[in-house]
């Protein structure tokens, strides 16, 4: 099994690439991916699942979730996946502060993201601010640790709740033999602490 991980894409007027800008200002040309187009074409690479696990925007706004989902759903066509093979974990980025406590609005707006969000089990937008994605070939397990932020100019640390961990613990299946692939993503990667002592459940 392949998986191909991108993260920080930062669609918006301050992203590198020119197909993810939101604004007239000149970007890098999109050599890499046109590079990446190119080998997925002749075969070099490819993958089974893609995972995008944070900060697919710059601010959370409504034009830069356009413009990144239209970005991953070519992406998606470009490795010939199913839309279910597709995840995303959201970011401190991907909150769009101005519009606390709803600052996900523009995600559930987007017609790519708010398919997305109903792929997984519980939501990564809202309470409880984990998911799971379970497959014969692939268990993953996700918290938006950025949930707590409420501001635009704050540290932004994360912030995981005993709670959550708990709830992980009854998503993940007995399995006859054991796990046979895991991942946890912790968005944003940045120094995530917990927001109560681990205890014994």
């Amino acid at each position: 099994m392949r998986l191909a991980i991108l993260s920080d894409l930062h669609s918006g007027r301050y992203a590198r690439f020119e197909s993810l800008r939101t604004d007239s200002a000149p970007g890098v040309a999109d050599e890499a991916l046109e590079d990446l187009r190119e080998r997925v074409l002749d075969g070099s690479i490819g993958c089974d699942y893609l995972i995008v696990p944070g900060d697919m925007t710059e601010a959370g706004k409504p034009e830069e979730y356009e413009c990144a989902g239209d970005a991953l759903s070519q992406l998606q066509d470009l490795f010939s996946l199913p839309r279910e093979r597709l995840i995303v974990v959201p970011g401190n980025h991907d909150c769009d502060y101005d519009q606390v406590p709803d600052g996900y609005h523009a995600f559930h707006s987007n017609a790519v993201f708010s398919e997305l969000a109903g792929l997984g089990h519980n939501s990564l937008v809202s309470d409880p601010f984990v998911s799971a994605w379970d497959s014969d070939e692939l268990l993953l397990v996700a918290f938006n640790s950025a949930w707590e932020d409420t501001s635009p100019t704050a540290s932004h640390h994360g912030s995981i709740t005993l709670e959550q961990i708990r709830l992980l613990r009854t998503m993940i299946p007995a399995r006859a033999g054991g796990v046979r692939a895991g991942e946890g993503l912790c968005s944003p990667s940045s120094s995530c602490r917990l927001s109560a002592p681990v205890a014994a459940p």
